[in-house]
């Protein structure tokens, strides 16, 4: 008897303090210092159009993008490759073109199919 007794009041005991440990307080904590307040972040729509990685040829370093918007952009601009939104390479136009589809060669980084490519 005596044996359960202590075996319970063991639990009991437990118990009591495994319920404490989550009554703390949620608040957030004081800053500690000076304190910068930070301006709203604007956000604005680019205003170039994004084209798309159609084709990437390694051993002569030139991409084929398509413009889907139809706005090629001249021979010579310089453009920047993104994937997942990070930066990886830059292009520069060549003049070889047909409609949309445009040949760009690789200057720096590396390309993949699929990858975006915007202006600045």
């Amino acid at each position: 008897m005596r044996y359960f007794l202590c075996l319970g009041l063991a639990g009991f005991t437990l118990l009591l303090a495994g319920c404490s440990w989550f009554h703390h307080s949620h608040a957030a904590p004081k800053p500690v210092g000076p304190v910068a307040k930070v301006a709203p972040v604007i956000v604005t729509p680019a205003q170039t159009s994004a084209a798309y990685v159609l084709l990437v040829n390694d051993s002569g370093r030139f991409v084929v993008l398509n413009f889907p918007g139809g706005q090629v952009p001249a021979e010579g601009k310089i453009l920047d490759i993104y994937r997942n939104g990070l930066k990886t390479a830059e292009v520069k136009i060549s003049k070889f073109r047909q409609e949309n589809n445009v040949t760009a060669d690789i200057l720096t980084g590396e390309v993949r199919k699929g990858d975006e490519a915007r202006g600045e």
